[in-house]
């Protein structure tokens, strides 16, 4: 047991070292390095799980960034496990080692111009949580989050040979997010707990959504809430 501990630490410094910062077109080793993990992932042997954990299942190319100088850390194939809020790495996309990040505010990840930042935030009954948010809008005043969530409903043995079992299956869910001063806020679909967020100019942000008829459950409507806001 102590050889295996003793190998699993020795495993994470090898990755440690091997991480590099890529900056004007050389790599620098960086003296702070994300430690990738062995990590355990969901597998559907039978096949029979309905939906997935994963944002998207396959690996794509993406980078893993330092949060204040912007530099890019490493390039490696990536993807996000929503039901685990992990980022899943890989090193070729023929690599049957499937590793995890490890999670910290100081890095964040971006896949297909879609960053991935670790935050904490307040979730159901106003617990305070830490977690991946994709970031929607950066912008100076405000930017917008996006919390992706898995819900796993297990199978449901049939109870008579009459009636068949029901299939476990992955059920989506999320939220927006407001980012004010370095701090979030849940977007309510009501329109008056929603405008009381913003710090400043709360009746033009009003006569905005009433003007362009805006709903605060469409994604898109709330990007172009938080451009307008930006710009005033």
């Amino acid at each position: 047991m102590k050889r295996i501990f003793l190998f699993f630490i020795a495993f994470m410094f090898a990755f440690a070292i091997n991480a590099q910062v890529v900056s004007n077109g050389k790599n620098q080793t960086n003296s702070f390095t994300p430690l990738l993990y062995a990590h355990k992932y969901f597998k559907d042997n039978k096949n029979k799980t309905l939906g997935t954990p994963y944002e998207n299942a396959k690996f794509e190319l993406g980078e893993i960034i330092h949060n204040n100088s912007k530099q890019k850390i490493r390039k490696l194939f990536l993807r996000y496990n929503v039901f685990n809020d992990q980022i899943e790495v890989s090193k070729t996309l023929k690599s049957s080692e499937i590793l995890g990040l490890t999670k910290n505010k100081s890095v964040y990840v971006r896949i297909k111009n879609r960053e991935y930042h670790y935050k904490e935030y307040k979730y159901r009954n106003n617990k305070t949580k830490n977690g991946y948010l994709i970031k929607l809008t950066s912008n100076t005043k405000i930017s917008l989050y996006k919390l992706l969530k898995k819900k796993y409903i297990d199978t449901k043995i049939a109870k008579t040979p009459m009636n068949k079992d029901i299939p476990a299956k992955f059920t989506d869910q999320h939220a927006y997010y407001l980012e004010i001063d370095e701090k979030l806020f849940p977007v309510s679909s009501s329109k008056k707990k929603a405008v009381s967020i913003f710090p400043n100019n709360q009746k033009e942000v009003k006569d905005f959504i009433g003007k362009e008829n805006l709903s605060l459950k469409k994604e898109k409507d709330l990007i172009k809430l938080v451009n307008f806001y930006n710009t005033l």
